[in-house]
């Protein structure tokens, strides 16, 4: 069977199509509005029911349900503890940094129609003379029926006391660390 030129051609891209890129704004001012919550409420540690109630529209079921085991998890501890020692999760659980962001820069996201994620430009500053910390973790954020919302967090501070990993893992890891 001999093919036309139009067809080889159709046959050629139909291979090379990708799903249609998010829509870059809509991700990008999600983003940023999960964060202004976290600054408003000045999150430390695990984020307790009234807090998550704040950030559940701008949150994934998954991420929303991995955040509740943790806060029932670090209740469980304190009670086992006598609240004797510290919670498991210290300061900003959302950057890599214990002490959270002063600004947010979302910067150019990629991904498809379902998924997508963001670098996203950090900085910290104590006070408005003090040195800054700059860096950039990636955000992780799904399609949702109400639109765009964070799924995970993928920390990528350099420095020696940064989170590592990914804050989903964090979640669990406290979780088996209460139950211990």
């Amino acid at each position: 069977m001999r093919m036309t030129t139009p067809v080889c051609i159709a046959l050629l891209f139909a291979g090379t199509v990708h799903a249609a890129p998010p829509a870059e704004e809509g991700v990008a001012r999600s983003v940023t509005a999960f964060y202004e919550t976290c600054v408003r409420l000045q999150l430390a540690g695990v984020p307790d029911a009234g807090q998550r109630a704040q950030l559940r529209p701008l949150v994934s079921p998954a991420l929303d349900a991995a955040l509740a085991a943790a806060d029932e998890a670090e209740t469980r501890y304190a009670k086992k503890t006598n609240r004797q020692v510290p919670p498991l999760v210290q300061g900003d659980l959302f950057t890599s940094l214990f002490e959270g962001a002063s600004r947010v820069t979302v910067a150019s996201c990629s991904g498809d129609a379902g998924r997508a994620s963001c670098p996203v430009d950090f900085v910290y500053q104590d006070s408005k003379s003090g040195p800054e910390t700059k860096w950039q973790d990636r955000v992780h954020v799904v399609k949702a029926a109400t639109g765009w919302v964070v799924d995970d967090v993928e920390y990528a501070g350099s420095w020696s006391f940064a989170r590592r990993g990914r804050l989903t893992d964090t979640l669990k890891a406290v979780v088996r660390e209460a139950d211990r």
